[in-house]
């Protein structure tokens, strides 16, 4: 369900009918092994129809989801129950429940567990259900990238403490991608920038930094970003 809403098995993987059919299969998986109502169903999947023409899309993407599963064996565990639907799976590997749990199994990040953490990033493939944006995941979908981009900046100042400073740029500039105006990627960026003795580098990404608050916000950065890029610059000089 990360960066995607992909299922697969032994037999292969499930081709979507319908992207109707995909994000039911992701509201059910959702809530595994719950009763749904229809009623909920149709609000939340189908809001803004008129109510007849959406509860029958809705009997349809049921149908065309079923269909979908069949191939793999998988049909029956879309089940009818009491005017509602429930998706019952056997031990299934869920990428972003296997996320969280991995990080919240972790706690804190150190020198001992640096590794383990730097695969428990790799497991993050991508935001929940990806570019889809369902509207009743919203919140979920946001929290998820919170509970990454607070994972990936704790682990990148342990790279940075232990001088790793390679790994470090490349989680840090993945989040400025995600991100470009936060601001902590900004100040974790800039000291790399001044471990490494890159004086240049560390003025043009301060520049640039600069010049996207101005555009995008109309706001100078913070008096302690202003700081510390003359503190970094000031060593780097006297260094010389």
């Amino acid at each position: 369900m990360l960066d995607d809403v992909v299922v697969s098995s032994n037999a292969g993987r499930v081709k979507w009918i319908s992207r109707k059919c995909a994000e039911l299969f992701a509201y059910l998986l959702f809530y595994l092994g719950k009763r749904i109502p229809r009623s909920r169903l149709v609000m939340d999947i189908f809001g803004g129809m008129h109510q007849t023409n959406a509860e029958n899309y809705l009997n349809t993407t049921v149908y065309q989801l079923r269909k979908s599963l069949e191939p793999l064996g998988m049909r029956e565990v879309v089940r009818s129950e009491n005017d509602g639907y429930a998706l019952e799976l056997k031990d299934p590997v869920i990428d972003y429940v296997e996320f969280e749990k991995q990080v919240e199994e972790i706690q804190s990040i150190d020198v001992s567990n640096v590794e383990r953490a730097l695969h428990i990033e790799r497991l993050y493939t991508g935001d929940l259900f990806g570019d889809k944006a369902y509207v009743w995941a919203i919140n979920e979908m946001v929290r998820y990238a919170e509970v990454y981009t607070s994972f990936v900046k704790q682990l990148a100042e342990v790279l940075i403490s232990l001088r790793d400073t390679s790994t470090a740029s490349k989680l840090l500039l993945k989040l400025n991608e995600r991100n470009p105006l936060d601001e902590s990627v900004i100040q974790h960026l800039m000291t790399i920038r001044e471990m490494t003795g890159d004086k240049k580098g560390l003025t043009a990404l301060y520049t640039d930094y600069v010049r996207l608050l101005s555009r995008e916000l109309g706001i100078r950065p913070s008096e302690g970003l202003i700081h510390q890029y003359d503190m970094l610059v000031s060593r780097l000089t006297n260094k010389k």
